[in-house]
């Protein structure tokens, strides 16, 4: 059970209470900025994963130079270079967007903290 310090002045909360306190935020603290960015960075590797495996990025490459529906004609190798040539530019830039976008989200992360203190901060040394 908490004990409560009784002053002349009031009430204080007692050390043990300031020992949880200290832990809430040390736990906080590891979860933002530590814990968190990990499992932002996994799921990202996840993402990458599943936009590799939907846009066949890898497997295009690998098979850039066999013909387009099997036809071993010069038009389908002709074909199958051409479209391959217009779609992995494509894919190649959905998948930069995506990792762009998720990386600024994690920057956006780790910073959120610092910039809620600091507009707090200067609320309350400067009010409007």
């Amino acid at each position: 059970m908490e004990s409560t310090v009784y002053t002349m002045h009031g009430t204080t909360p007692s050390p043990n209470t300031a020992k949880l306190l200290l832990n809430y935020i040390t736990d906080l603290l590891q979860w933002w900025f530590v814990q968190m960015p990990i499992h932002i960075i996994r799921s990202l590797g996840r993402i990458n994963l599943v936009l590799n495996d939907r846009l066949s990025i890898l497997l295009l490459l690998r098979t850039f130079f066999i013909p387009w529906k099997r036809d071993y004609q010069l038009v389908g190798r002709i074909m199958g270079v051409v479209m391959r040539l217009l779609y992995i530019p494509v894919a190649l830039f959905i998948v930069i967007m995506v990792n762009l976008v998720y990386l600024a989200f994690l920057v956006i992360w780790l910073i959120l903290p610092i910039i809620t203190l600091l507009i707090a901060l200067f609320g309350f040394i400067l009010p409007i």
